[in-house]
């Protein structure tokens, strides 16, 4: 978890909007829940990836 809160406290905040929600089949009985989201999408891809290559440097 150290190692995940380093790669973190390396970015600086970015704005995201979290919008709209959805399910599938329907919102009332959902399997699967759904949200939009945009903003800085490049960034949180950028974080998504770092977090990611070092989770798997773990294994």
């Amino acid at each position: 978890m150290e190692s995940l809160t380093k790669i973190a406290s390396t970015y600086k905040p970015f704005g995201l909007t979290i919008g709209g929600l959805g399910g599938f089949p329907s919102l009332n009985q959902a399997h699967t829940l759904w949200t939009a989201v945009s903003g800085n999408l490049a960034e949180l891809n950028q974080l998504n990836h770092d977090l990611h290559m070092n989770l798997k440097l773990k294994d």
